[in-house]
C-alpha cells in the first residue's frame, strides 16, 4: 500500500514498471491531488490514474477525517468528487479515530463509499485501533510512523482477526531487513516502507519497493487436524502457531491456516477434558512441533483417552472494572491449566471450571486501561486460583485520558508534521509529530510543547494563549488542543 503523494511523473511510471514485474503481487496506491479530492478536475491526474489501473494497480483517493470532527456531508462530498472526476476505485480515509463513539462516524463513510460504486476502504488511525472498528472498513492502518514496528505490537490482540483487516506504513526506514519483511507479512495484508522523511515522508519513491515486493510471496496453506491414535476424527482441540516466539495465529482443530514459505514457526496444540495430547502423525511425542512450510502441508495431533471420574463443575467469572468499581468490558483475559491455554477472550469471561483444580487467570492492558490491581489487592497481572464454588475476580484498571495535539495553519485547515514534546514533573514521557494522539493519567499534570517546521512559526494555542508550552491538568476526559502557525 503506498501512499503515492508525488505529481504524476516518474515515481508513477516506476511503480507501474514493479507491478508489471509481478503482476501476482497486488499493489495499492493513495493519490492525494489537493489534501483531498481538490477544487478541479486535473487531466494529468486522470491520465495517470487510469494507467496505474491498466497495470492492474488498485487506486484509492486520499480523504482527511480530522478524527470525526470534520463534517460527514463534506468527507463524503470529497469521496463522490473522487469517484466522478477520477474513477478510483476506493477512498483512503485518513485521520481516523480509534475512541469509542465514533464508530457510526466511520461506518456512514464506509456504506456511502459502497452506496457510489466504489469497492475498497481504508481507514487509517496510524496507531493501534480498537477492535470494536475491525470490520467497519476494508483494512486500517495500525501503524504509520517513522522506524519499523515492533512483531510484538503487530501481533498481539490483532491475531484474533484475520490479517485482511490490517496494514502499516513506515517512514524513516534506512535499511532494508527482508527478515522482518517476510515475518511482518504473517500479521498485515498490506505494508510500505520508505526512506523518506517529514515533512513529506512519501514524496519520494522508496528504493525498498523492489525488495519489498520480491520479499513477499503467495500464503502456503497449513492444515491442522486432530485424531484418536486408532485414526478416528476429533475437533475442537485449541491450537496456537508461533513465529519467532510471538503468536501469530490460534483457531480450533480442524484448522486451515496461511502461512508465509519459507518461515520457521512452531505449532502447539492442547487437551480438552480426557483428550491427552500422545504423539504427531510423525512419531514426534512433543505437543509443540517445528515447521517451515514450502507447499501446502497437513499435520495431524493424535490423542489418547483417559477415563476419570465426572469432575464438578462451577462458573469462573473473570471481570473488569475501573477506578470508581464501574464495570469495563473488552479487556484481553486467557485461563491456564497448567501450561495449556483452556479459555481466552474479552471480559466478562466465564469459564466452566472444575472445583479443586489450579488456573493461572492472566488479564491485559488496552489502550486507555492500564490493570492496576486485583480485588484481593495483588498487582501482578497473572493469578493463580483454586475454585472450590462459583467463583468472581475482579481485575482493576486505572483509566487513561487521550490528548489529541493536532496543528492549524491561521485560516483553520489541518497542518501535519509538527515536532511535539510532552512533560510530566520535568521529565519528556510522551514525543511525535502532529496530529497524534497520547495515553495520559488524568491524575498527573503535563506541560505540552510544540516547535516550529521551516516557514511554519507557532502564533497560539486554540484558547488564545501564546506560549508554545502550554500545562495540561485534570484530564478527566478526552482533549483536543490546536497549535495555530503563521506561515
Amino acid at each position: 500500500m503506498i501512499p503515492l503523494y508525488t505529481y504524476p511523473g516518474q515515481t508513477w511510471e516506476q511503480v507501474i514498471t514493479e507491478k508489471n514485474s509481478h503482476p501476482e503481487v497486488p499493489i495499492i496506491v493513495i493519490v492525494n491531488p489537493q489534501n483531498g479530492s481538490g477544487n478541479a478536475q486535473d487531466s494529468n491526474y486522470v491520465a495517470g490514474i487510469r494507467d496505474l489501473q491498466s497495470a492492474g494497480i488498485m487506486v484509492l483517493g486520499y480523504v482527511h477525517t480530522n478524527y470525526a470532527n470534520r463534517d460527514l456531508a463534506l468527507t463524503m462530498n470529497d469521496t463522490r468528487k473522487y469517484r466522478d472526476w477520477y474513477g478510483v476505485d476506493g477512498i483512503f480515509f485518513d485521520e481516523m479515530s480509534n475512541v469509542a463513539g465514533d464508530e457510526e462516524y466511520y461506518s456512514s463513510l464506509n456504506n456511502h463509499a459502497k452506496s457510489i460504486g466504489l469497492s475498497f476502504t481504508v481507514g487509517n488511525s496510524g496507531v493501534d485501533t480498537s477492535p470494536n472498528y475491525v470490520g467497519i472498513m476494508d483494512n486500517i492502518v495500525i501503524y504509520d510512523n517513522q522506524g519499523l514496528p515492533s512483531l510484538n505490537f503487530l501481533g498481539g490482540w490483532h491475531t484474533g482477526y484475520d490479517k485482511n483487516n490490517f496494514s502499516f506504513l513506515s517512514y524513516g526506514v534506512q535499511t532494508y531487513d527482508q527478515t522482518f519483511a517476510k515475518k511482518a507479512s504473517n500479521y498485515v495484508r498490506y505494508m510500505y516502507l520508505s526512506n523518506g522523511t517529514m515533512p513529506n515522508p512519501w514524496g519520494v519513491h522508496s528504493p525498498h519497493l523492489s525488495n519489498l515486493i520480491n520479499s513477499i510471496e503467495e500464503d502456503v496453506a497449513l492444515s491442522v487436524n486432530s485424531t484418536t491414535n486408532s485414526g478416528s476424527a476429533l475437533t475442537g482441540f485449541w491450537t496456537e502457531i508461533y513465529s519467532s516466539d510471538v503468536l501469530v495465529r490460534t483457531g480450533f482443530t480442524p484448522g486451515r491456516y496461511g502461512l508465509i514459505p519459507g518461515l520457521e514457526y512452531l505449532v502447539c496444540v492442547g487437551d480438552y477434558e480426557n483428550y491427552i495430547f500422545e504423539r504427531w502423525e510423525d512419531g514426534a511425542a512433543q505437543r509443540c512441533k517445528m515447521i517451515t512450510p514450502m507447499q501446502n502441508v497437513a499435520i495431524t495431533a493424535q490423542y489418547n483417552t483417559i477415563m476419570t471420574e465426572p469432575p464438578n463443575p462451577l462458573a469462573l467469572v473473570v471481570q473488569s472494572v475501573d477506578g470508581a468499581g464501574n464495570v469495563v468490558t473488552g479487556l484481553w483475559t486467557t485461563i491456564y491449566s497448567g501450561v495449556t491455554l483452556i479459555k481466552s477472550g474479552y471480559t466478562t469471561l466465564t469459564y466452566t471450571a472444575n472445583a479443586q483444580t489450579q488456573y493461572n487467570v492472566c488479564v491485559s492492558s488496552y489502550q486507555r486501561y492500564v490493570f492496576d490491581r486485583w480485588e484481593d489487592g495483588s498487582t501482578n497481572r497473572c493469578r493463580i486460583i483454586t475454585p472450590v464454588e462459583n467463583t468472581t475476580i475482579t481485575a482493576q484498571y486505572d483509566v487513561h485520558t487521550v490528548l489529541t495535539v493536532r496543528s492549524a495553519d491561521a485560516n483553520g485547515e489541518s497542518i501535519s508534521g509538527m515536532w511535539t514534546e510532552i512533560y510530566s514533573n520535568g521529565t519528556m514521557v510522551k514525543s511525535g509529530f502532529t496530529p497524534e494522539q497520547y495515553m495520559l493519567s488524568p491524575t498527573l499534570q503535563y506541560v505540552v510543547c510544540i516547535g516550529d517546521y521551516q516557514t511554519y512559526l507557532f502564533d497560539h494555542w486554540e484558547d488564545g494563549s501564546t506560549n508554545r508550552c502550554r500545562t495540561i491538568s485534570d484530564l478527566q476526559s478526552d482533549l483536543t488542543v490546536t497549535a495555530y502557525y503563521n506561515g
